[in-house]
């Protein structure tokens, strides 16, 4: 009686955690949605060819840039030329937060990611929509606090994980996002991303394949059961998923 009492609470805080983390999602993406339509006709629209630079490393021209559609990476090139990848926004994503508010130079290269459709607003600009929209401080404020989250949590995997672990909760995430058990990256594009060698990344896809957990295409890495994946990443991780 009491290890099914035991079990019953266990699946019941886990239908908690995964509601609460939809929920929270769902309110972001509504979040965003919201905030662009304040921001479009304070700014103009800027359409950027594939591979296109946006902003580089060490810009100080202020500004806010918000994702109307496509992907842009934000990454730097080390001096040897190789470049590692940190993130990849879609729409909603603001880049230039630093900049604006704290007046420091810009850390990441932001490069578009095919065709993409930013709205540019400068520093006049966000003075304007932040003193007529006093609300639109809310979407600024949630988005770097889930940058500050998101930056928190790849430091602790860096010190607790391997590549294999930390690839799979990368790929996990990126495909319960886009609600697609296929996720399009490359080999190079999981190296840039987990910040290891190309080879690393072979090893650790080679590992999921291995375990048949994943299946490697052409260009993209497809989740073959989500569920088995999932159990697979709570028996790994050391800490308990906050969602």
């Amino acid at each position: 009686m009491i290890s099914f009492a035991l079990y019953a609470a266990v699946m019941l805080l886990k239908i908690y955690i995964y509601i609460i983390g939809v929920n929270n999602y769902m309110h972001r993406r509504q979040l965003a949605e919201a905030a662009i339509a304040q921001a479009l006709p304070y700014g103009q629209i800027v359409l950027y060819r594939d591979n296109e630079q946006i902003h580089a490393r060490g810009e100080y021209k202020p500004g806010l840039t918000i994702v109307l559609d496509g992907n842009v990476r934000a990454g730097n090139y080390g001096v040897d030329g190789r470049y590692y990848q940190t993130t990849l926004l879609s729409r909603g994503d603001l880049i230039g937060e630093s900049t604006l508010f704290a007046g420091l130079p810009r850390t990441h290269c932001a490069e578009s990611v095919g065709v993409s459709k930013l709205l540019q607003l400068n520093h006049k600009q966000v003075e304007l929509l932040l003193k007529e929209i006093p609300s639109f401080y809310h979407h600024l404020l949630t988005c770097l606090a889930v940058k500050l989250q998101n930056a928190l949590e790849i430091m602790d995997d860096l010190v607790r994980h391997s590549t294999p672990v930390r690839l799979a909760k990368l790929l996990y995430q990126l495909s319960t996002e886009r609600e697609s058990a296929a996720v399009a990256l490359n080999q190079q594009d999981c190296a840039s991303l987990l910040g290891v060698s190309l080879l690393s990344a072979h090893h650790a896809i080679k590992k999921l394949v291995a375990l048949g957990l994943i299946e490697a295409g052409y260009g993209k890495l497809t989740i073959v059961q989500p569920d088995q994946l999932k159990l697979w990443l709570e028996q790994q991780l050391s800490l308990l998923p906050l969602n």
